[in-house]
């Protein structure tokens, strides 16, 4: 008798070290039904957005321009514009010796389950301290952008900053 409990405890403990463990890559967690979409800490969108950032820091107009979808909407401090409108506001900024370097405090990808009515379904966003300098003269403003991007390109954007910071170079 004392064999055969033996035997049955053995053939349990066997039974459950040889029990495969789920794994985060084996399995994928139960999805609230409220869910509208998931987070992502990097990503090809996340790139797209440094690196048209970093045109802009670089006073490269082109280059800035062509990470944007032709019809882009853009929604600073919620003033809209267009995209020709956009560059326009930014190229004077940069010829009026204005010099922004953006570090990025926080960023990172929304993707929504579902597309919005736009077709939009990817969404970065980021914190930002952007420091504007011009001269002898500098000011840090904390900045927060959010970029809607569809095929690759930038279709709509939202900043929200402190503008009466710029006052310095007044």
């Amino acid at each position: 008798m004392k064999k055969t409990i033996a035997l049955i405890a053995l053939t349990g403990l066997l039974f459950v070290s040889c029990k495969k463990e789920a794994t985060p890559e084996t399995t994928s967690p139960e999805i609230p039904k409220t869910a509208n979409g998931y987070s992502l800490p990097t990503s090809e969108n996340i790139d797209l957005q440094k690196k048209c950032n970093a045109a802009w820091e670089a006073g490269n107009v082109d280059g800035y321009k062509s990470f944007y979808a032709e019809d882009a909407v853009f929604h600073d401090n919620n003033k809209q514009t267009t995209l020709a409108e956009n560059v326009a506001f930014n190229t004077e900024f940069l010829k009026s010796g204005i010099k922004p370097t953006i570090k990025y405090d926080v960023i990172w990808e929304e993707v929504n389950y579902k597309a919005n009515e736009k077709g939009v379904k990817n969404y970065v966003l980021a914190y930002c301290t952007n420091t504007w300098t011009k001269g002898d003269k500098s000011v840090q403003v904390v900045t927060f952008q959010v970029d809607a991007i569809k095929d690759g390109k930038i279709v709509e954007e939202w900043n929200v900053y402190d503008s009466a910071a710029f006052d310095v170079f007044k």
